[in-house]
């Protein structure tokens, strides 16, 4: 019921209008930059998900692509080979999907995800998925009973329709929600991400407490909160998306004259609800 039907590459491109471009990777780890993780690794450099808010957007100025984000995907075809290399000389946690889903739906037809995490596993290596794919219950057998596996997956609403405004190609929220129970049910250590909380749409104190309910709900590990990042760069395309609606609109113009002090006052609230849950709630901005 949640998992995306297999599609022939053909009828992929032909359907998505996505171009599907095979690159040759040099290393598949590299240094990680998040406290606490040792090294990224990404089987994808591009993102189909499309999500507005996207900070890895600042990968195009280095690929040399005419298409727009979301529209080309590299596939870095010898990544497992690369990582069996690798592994045999590094120790630490690896962090799978820093620039990209792990998890997009290129995934069905390369499987480099599914199958990096079985190395890993095979060589005993702690490693943490960032997803907001239910495609990650395709691997289900394989993450279970593995203790040094973890899983973040994103939720930045609980509205469908705000959802399609920010993440138009990504897993609905129904089967975000589904996910995360199926994850903390097999004993999955699992790690709700409420980010980026969305201005107007999703950082009032009854939506917030939605979110928070919901992981209290269904036995979440951890909440992580974090910001609208990039807030001035993205504006333009944050106004066309939100047109629809004159005081969003209102909302994203006032807090751009001086958005840290939205950020601030953001931080404040989270804080101040978080004090109503026992739950591990943690501010990342």
């Amino acid at each position: 019921m949640f998992l995306i039907k297999d599609l022939k590459l053909k009828d992929y491109i032909n359907q998505k209008g996505i171009r599907i471009k095979e690159i040759f990777c040099k290393n598949a780890l590299t240094k990680s930059g998040i406290s606490e993780r040792s090294f990224s690794l990404n089987p994808y450099i591009g993102c189909e998900h499309s999500c507005i808010y996207c900070y890895a957007t600042f990968i195009r100025k280095w690929r040399e692509h005419k298409e727009e984000w979301g529209k080309i995907i590299e596939v870095k075809v010898n990544l497992c080979e690369q990582l069996k290399r690798e592994i045999k000389k590094k120790r630490g946690i690896i962090y799978i999907g820093t620039i990209g889903d792990p998890y997009q739906p290129i995934e069905l037809k390369y499987s480099l995800t599914r199958k990096a995490i079985e190395i890993l596993k095979e060589y005993d290596f702690e490693f943490e998925i960032l997803t907001k794919s239910h495609l990650i219950l395709r691997d289900l057998k394989i993450l279970k009973n593995y203790p040094k596996v973890s899983c973040e997956i994103t939720l930045t609403t609980l509205n469908e329709k705000i959802r399609k405004l920010f993440e138009p190609k990504a897993s609905s929220v129904k089967e975000r929600m589904k996910t995360i129970e199926i994850l903390i049910k097999n004993n999955i250590s699992t790690t709700l991400f409420f980010g980026p909380i969305l201005p107007y749409f999703s950082d009032k104190e009854e939506e917030i407490k939605k979110i928070f309910d919901f992981g209290k709900e269904v036995g979440i590990k951890e909440i992580l909160c974090d910001s609208l990042n990039y807030f001035s760069q993205k504006l333009k395309i944050f106004l066309k998306n939100i047109s629809f609606d004159r005081r969003a609109v209102n909302y994203y113009l006032k807090i751009s004259k001086n958005y840290q002090e939205y950020v601030n006052n953001l931080k404040k609230r989270i804080l101040e609800i978080s004090k109503d849950y026992k739950i591990p709630i943690r501010v990342l901005f």
